[in-house]
């Protein structure tokens, strides 16, 4: 039995995630497994603020738009992109690994992610986490 068939990589969505992007895909080549990429839109995303600078909305088109211009263009249109709308992060990301054997995460200071792994007024998403998870560093 292969231990991992499907592979899940969440991203920001800001464009500079490509050695995310990278290490997914050459993990999901080496294990043959599915890749799926998960983007989480907070609830006020794309909507105008008086009190801050919006919070940019995330689209498939944006995502699979950032694996093309990697190198990746077959895959950019055949990958499953799954975009949710939650304002907890870190429950929207622990509720999509229950579908996967994997979870690839990008880690930059002050990363979104980051936070959710770490933060001590949410669980930790390592505690709530169905399956493993690589953490790629910034490079």
């Amino acid at each position: 039995m292969q231990p991992y068939q499907t592979i899940l990589t969440a991203l920001a969505g800001r464009g500079d995630e490509g050695s995310v992007i990278h290490e997914a895909v050459r993990l999901a080549d080496g294990l043959d497994a599915n890749l799926v990429f998960l983007h989480v839109n907070d609830p006020t995303a794309g909507q105008i603020s008086m009190m801050m600078e919006a919070v940019p909305l995330v689209t498939e088109d944006d995502l699979r738009e950032q694996v093309r211009s990697l190198g990746y263009p077959k895959r950019a249109d055949s990958l499953r992109m799954d975009i949710v709308t939650s304002a907890n992060l870190t429950g929207a990301i622990a509720e999509a690994t229950q579908a996967a054997d994997l979870v690839v995460l990008g880690h930059r200071q002050k990363n979104r992610f980051l936070s959710a792994l770490t933060d001590a007024a949410d669980k930790n998403l390592a505690d709530l986490v169905a399956c493993p998870v690589v953490i790629v560093p910034a490079r």
